[in-house]
């Protein structure tokens, strides 16, 4: 089993969606509602439903993880918005089978799988199945790809959920049976954690994945209106015959085909051609990038190179061979 870890749970305490839920748990318990009402310095001044001010005794929260622990407590069910600096509380204490539900049926929820991933290693640390003794073969890592310190996780991640599910045979066969049907994947790029579904395609799993580099490279610009696709160099080809026009960047980089490259790859096709007639083993671009407008223009980003090559040869192939 490999599990690997978003860097804000072990190493950026402040951002720790397990402090968060501590802080409001033990700071928040006699609260009905609570209001944003000013900041100094850098500290958010919170006044409960007497207007008087709650006393944070968590010494790193600070206004700009508030957000943060507003989304993550709303996440869980803690909370509610009720307008722009007021939320109301609806519960400081769930239920062991609560917490659990929540972990494990809101997956697609970032602040959820964040904290779920620190729940579950915190629970097979407590339940001996991840020791110092073969803590080295879990690969856990922390921040910029650093090892995560054992002792750190005794230390910080053991709550009183992973506690409760310990003790209880049943509970744990149910939380183990749950954890077994999730994988902790990885990206390349940013260390950035995503969990997803085992009956999730590769296919899904790659566009999910580049999604989220997407968003993570550009957190504060409005990123959801894109989909990611992944489609071989003949559905790609075929699918951009089927628009109005073809628009090319007004900026070009000098060309970089060369006629080795072309040959390159005309070799290589015809060779897969000739061994794979089922057509199993396809051809892929790389990333290229496009919009399509609202006249069915399609507009290239990037990888006009390689499109505006592919159909140069492809016009040649059917000119003068076919």
């Amino acid at each position: 089993m490999i599990l690997k870890t978003n860097s804000s749970i072990y190493y950026n305490i402040s951002r720790n969606p397990n402090n968060f839920v501590k802080t409001f748990i033990d700071d928040f318990k006699n609260t009905t509602l609570f209001t944003l009402k000013d900041i100094q310095n850098q500290k958010p001044i919170i006044l409960n439903d007497k207007q008087e001010q709650i006393q944070i005794s968590n010494q790193h929260f600070k206004i700009d993880t508030f957000k943060s622990f507003c989304d993550i407590l709303i996440a869980f069910g803690y909370i509610e918005k009720q307008n722009k600096n007021s939320w109301k509380v609806l519960s400081t204490d769930l239920t062991i089978d609560q917490i659990t539900k929540n972990l494990f049926t809101k997956h697609s929820d970032e602040h959820i799988n964040i904290l779920r991933q620190s729940r579950m290693i915190g629970l097979l640390t407590q339940l001996e199945i991840i020791t110092k003794d073969n803590y080295d073969d879990f690969k856990i890592v922390g921040k910029r790809g650093k090892k995560a310190s054992f002792d750190n996780i005794k230390e910080d991640q053991i709550t009183f959920w992973e506690e409760n599910v310990s003790k209880s045979e049943q509970k744990t066969n149910e939380v183990l049976e749950m954890i077994n049907k999730y994988e902790f994947i990885k990206t390349k790029e940013n260390n950035q954690e995503i969990i997803r579904n085992k009956n999730q395609t590769d296919e899904e799993e790659f566009c999910d994945e580049i999604a989220n580099d997407i968003k993570d490279y550009f957190p504060l610009k409005k990123t959801n209106n894109f989909t990611v696709f992944k489609k071989t160099i003949r559905e790609l080809l075929s699918e951009i015959s089927n628009y109005t026009a073809m628009q090319i960047p007004l900026y070009q980089r000098n060309y970089s085909w060369k006629s080795e490259h072309v040959l390159a790859l005309l070799n290589d096709l015809k060779n897969k051609v000739c061994r794979f007639q089922n057509d199993k083993d396809e051809h892929f671009f790389g990333f290229v990038a496009a919009n399509i407008d609202k006249n069915n223009y399609y507009r290239i980003i990037d990888g006009q190179q390689r499109i505006m090559t592919s159909l140069i040869i492809i016009y040649f192939i059917k000119v003068n061979l076919i």
